[in-house]
């Protein structure tokens, strides 16, 4: 008994050894994970000796390590700051050094996994096919693989067929499989833009938007980067994405192409610039790349149908050997500019483009904005057709629901005055076309007269619904939707919609939401009954109109070169103060800046510069209703509220019974109130009689001035800015501005509260 319990005592210890042993192993690979990683492969089968191969890259580092399989196993450690796209590789199929072919990359023992600091099985009975497994990182690239399998099981036989065609230069049987393998891969890539949306915070996300950054999409590429987490922004090769992305937006569509000097075949110095006022192709391409060489012939048809027609091409070579670079354009019969400093993918404009594959191109207009970019067989003469050919605009406008009794209309503001409303068009193949000319690119409105969808018919009139607002500029755009929402339709056709097009469906919803809510509102609101509908259709509005404005500011912040950018802001003058609006157009590109919006902005940045917070009052040379002339410095030694106000301007009506009430509260102790009327009759008289009227109705009872009469001589409205009525403008004691409110809110309550103490 003694011995038998001897004996179960000293197998006790024996497995407390193994137990020890196998927990500190367990903690030394923990240690190791921690520390850095571990890679434990067990291949078998005819490998014994051979050396595996580990390779990645950390930043700017191509690192590399090996193991020799012993006994069928290999350990690989080491450690990386960050999870990296690896290789493993058995080294004897890799030492051929001759040329890569399809046949070699397809019989070489390799895959790659995802690398990070912790433990990796491998195991199989080759690299190519063996199971590796460890890591979050590696997980997710596994989750990705199994949901590509179908489709590349799909591709491989394809892509064999392809490969089996190209040897045999059969290219009318290519020709026709490449539509299906273009189509697995465009399957391919909604595989992968799933998976990235799913996973922001995964580094095969990031590793799948590098891989597509060769030629950097900023509109596809930049909302998939910026949705990505923070920890993945903040890697290496998160940071230089990011870094990348900030050059692409410099050269993306609409922004100015940036100016270089570089030398011609003969070399002098050639410069972007002293091409502006021509169409210019900007095309980097080399010697040695297949597919620039194939584009050619369709860029050589492009040139030789607009050469003559403002357009030339200025070509960028990635060549670092200058024989290979003549003789290609010798042989290719590329008769226009060639440029390059011969250092390869170091070329200095290739860096200034972030050019990181070719073939790219690049189309500048002649006052030097990027139009378009990277264009492909017949896209570059299609695109130059629409904008050397093409002297006016044709908007052809197809609508469901159109009812015979409408009149479709489009409405635009002529340069340099005056004002179209076009309701003349003909009807081709379903399509309301109208034809014109527009001077420079010009906002537009399309519009339904006598749709009762897009109106709505209150005690005061009818309140005209929205329209549907667009760019015109002398090229074919296409207008599709419905027409009792006419103005969400879409519109295809010219840089400047197409850029509006980022953001045009979410403002389209809330201006939707808005007109829903008011056409509701008028329907069950009943005279007599308390006003709670109106009340939430104003809280709507006010919460629409933030977001509106902040979608807006972002789209000014991301796109400053964009004509559409310089349009937003000058809708948004009356709802920045002068140090906003002022350091946003700044912060614009100068290509519009010559614009009629841009003209509008600097106007009224000149005005409330005149008229900022703190400036003294300008004079104001007017006769007020009695005929005396009222003069700002007879008011001096009181509080004067300067109200510019319309007798057709809802809003201002509303505003006088509590303007009234504000004037008998504070009139005794020094408060006065001068009102600038602005009407919009056709004839003084007109105009002075419905001011006169309003003046009645509202029993407003303060001085009170018409713009209109001597407006050549002095135009109050212009002097101070004034933009959108109501405008409010407080003078202190001295005759200083000291407060300015647009709109109707509860501001000037609060001021003349701090001010008179009651």
């Amino acid at each position: 008994m003694k011995t038998q319990a001897c004996k179960t005592i000293h197998n006790q210890s024996d497995m407390l050894k193994i137990l020890i042993s196998a927990v500190f192993s367990l903690l030394a690979i923990a240690a190791n994970a921690q520390n850095g990683f571990l890679i434990k492969g067990k291949i078998t089968g005819q490998h014994e000796g051979q050396k595996v191969m580990l390779n990645y890259s950390l930043g700017s580092q191509r690192l590399k390590d090996s193991a020799v399989i012993k006994n069928g196993s290999f350990l690989l450690k080491g450690k990386v700051t960050e999870a990296v796209k690896a290789q493993l590789t058995l080294k004897p199929l890799m030492e051929d050094k001759g040329p890569m072919t399809m046949e070699k990359m397809n019989a070489a023992d390799m895959q790659e996994f995802f690398l990070e600091n912790n433990t990796f099985n491998v195991e199989g009975s080759s690299i190519k096919t063996a199971k590796i497994t460890g890591g979050a990182a590696q997980a997710d690239y596994l989750l990705l693989q199994s949901q590509l399998k179908p489709l590349q099981d799909k591709m491989r036989p394809l892509s064999q067929k392809m490969q089996q065609y190209l040897q045999e230069k059969n290219d009318k049987a290519g020709d026709e499989l490449f539509p299906q393998l273009r189509a697995i891969r465009l399957d391919m890539n909604k595989v992968e833009e799933t998976f990235m949306h799913k996973h922001p915070d995964s580094y095969v996300t990031l590793d799948l938007l590098d891989s597509r950054s060769g030629v950097i999409d900023v509109e596809k590429i930049s909302p998939l980067y910026q949705a990505l987490s923070a920890r993945i922004k903040a890697s290496l090769k998160g940071k230089a994405l990011g870094d990348r992305l900030k050059v692409a937006m410099k050269t993306d569509v609409g922004r100015p192409a940036i100016n270089f000097v570089q030398n011609d075949t003969e070399g002098k110095p050639v410069s972007l610039d002293s091409l502006k006022g021509k169409y210019v192709l900007l095309d980097f391409w080399a010697s040695w790349c297949g597919p620039c060489r194939a584009e050619n012939p369709n860029v050589v048809k492009a040139y030789n149908k607009f050469k003559d027609k403002n357009f030339e091409i200025i070509a960028v070579s990635l060549d670092d050997k200058k024989e290979p670079w003549l003789k290609a354009i010798e042989t290719d019969g590329l008769p226009w500019i060639h440029v390059s400093d011969l250092k390869g993918w170091k070329n200095t404009v290739a860096d200034l483009y972030d050019v990181r594959a070719v073939p790219q191109n690049f189309l500048i207009s002649p006052d030097g904005i990027i139009l378009a970019k990277n264009l492909r067989g017949e896209e570059l003469e299609k695109k130059l057709g629409e904008l050397i050919v093409q002297e006016s605009y044709t908007l052809k406008v197809k609508l469901s629901d159109v009812k015979s009794n409408y009149t479709p209309y489009i409405a635009y503001a002529k340069k340099g005055g005056g004002y179209v409303v076009d309701t003349a068009y003909t009807k081709v193949d379903g399509w309301m076309v109208f034809k014109g000319k527009v001077a420079e690119p010009t906002l537009a409105n399309f519009g339904l007269r006598k749709n009762p969808a897009l109106a709505i018919v209150s005690g005061r009139g009818i309140i005209p619904g929205p329209s549907l607002q667009l760019f015109l500029t002398n090229e074919e755009i296409k207008v599709e939707g419905n027409a009792d929402q006419v103005y969400m339709a879409k519109v295809d056709g010219g840089m400047a919609n197409a850029e509006w097009q980022r953001i045009k469906s979410r403002l389209n919803e809330l201006e939707h939401q808005g007109w829903i809510a008011m056409k509701s509102a008028h329907d069950t609101f009943k005279v007599g009954q308390d006003s709670l509908v109106f009340k939430e259709l104003s809280v709507l509005r006010e919460k629409n109109a933030a977001t509106d404005k902040q979608l807006k500011l972002d789209f000014i912040a991301q796109y400053p070169g964009s004509l559409v950018s310089m349009y937003f802001l000058l809708g948004m003058q009356n709802t920045l103060n002068f140090e906003e609006l002022k350091a946003a157009y700044n912060k614009l590109g100068d290509a519009h800046k010559k614009s009629g919006f841009a003209q509008g902005i600097t106007t009224k940045i000149s005005n409330m510069e005149a008229t900022a917070i703190g400036k003294q009052a300008i004079p104001i040379h007017k006769k007020d209703i009695n005929g005396k002339l009222v003069n700002l410095e007879t008011l001096k030694g009181e509080y004067v509220l300067v109200d510019f106000w319309g007798s057709w301007c809802g809003p201002c009506r509303s505003s006088h019974p509590h303007l009234k009430s504000l004037y008998a509260k504070y009139k005794s102790a020094g408060f006065e109130i001068l009102g600038i009327a602005q009407e919009q009759a056709q004839s003084l008289e007109a105009s002075r009689k419905a001011w006169l009227k309003a003046i009645q109705e509202d029993g407003i009872n303060w001085m009170q001035v018409l713009n209109n009469e001597g407006i050549d001589q002095f135009d109050a409205v212009k002097a101070y800015g004034v933009t959108a009525f109501p405008t409010k403008i407080l003078l202190d004691k001295e005759g200083r501005i000291i407060a300015r409110y647009v709109g109707d809110g509860n501001e000037l309550d609060v001021k003349l509260k701090e001010i008179f103490g009651k």
